[in-house]
């Protein structure tokens, strides 16, 4: 904390992210809009583990708008499928910068009895990150043609600086150069 507050002192360390969000499947479809926030300093580097402004996963609808995330080892955190319910997450006109990752995308699984979640990013910047877009534990079969996107993910008319800079789940470089041409 920049201050004490709360009951904590200044320099407390008082959770691991902004926002996160858990809701069994068995309950409605939760909705949340989160719009025109700041968010910072999720960035312990020095601990395991990925500390994330917005964990987003299970059973919601988030919608971001109009914020801006500066220093967090993640900056959104997207679980696809978790615990039997897909997670829907629109984000927009958003600002990610000095992350480690700007926006992690994982969990996700290809084929016809699998859930599809619905996750758009859109007019956002994304600055000065180790890694922009993570692709974690996502690999599609072989012999399915050039990488694209998981399903259900859509990313359209972002800046990305100072070039996009990709981290997928493979080391194969064809792998790598058809990801960066498909974005």
């Amino acid at each position: 904390l920049a201050e004490s507050m709360g009951g904590f002192k200044k320099g407390d360390l008082v959770g691991g992210n902004a926002f996160d969000t858990k809701r069994d499947a068995r309950f409605p479809l939760g909705i949340v809009l989160i719009e025109n926030c700041r968010m910072w300093g999720f960035d312990r580097s020095n601990d395991d583990g990925a500390w994330a402004a917005l964990y987003l996963r299970e059973n919601v609808e988030v919608t971001v708008k109009g914020c801006s995330v500066d220093r967090s080892q993640v900056g959104c955190r997207m679980v696809a499928v978790r615990n039997g319910a897909a997670l829907v997450c629109h984000i927009e006109d958003c600002k990610f910068t000095n992350c480690e990752a700007a926006l992690r995308f994982e969990d996700f699984k290809e084929g016809s009895d699998t859930l599809t979640p619905d996750l758009t990013v859109e007019n956002c910047h994304l600055g000065n990150c180790e890694k922009h877009l993570w692709f974690y534990n996502y690999r599609r079969t072989t012999g399915q043609g050039p990488w694209k996107p998981p399903t259900g993910v859509r990313i359209s008319h972002c800046l990305f600086e100072p070039s996009i800079r990709l981290r997928l789940t493979t080391t194969d470089p064809k792998i790598l150069r058809d990801a960066r041409q498909n974005l």
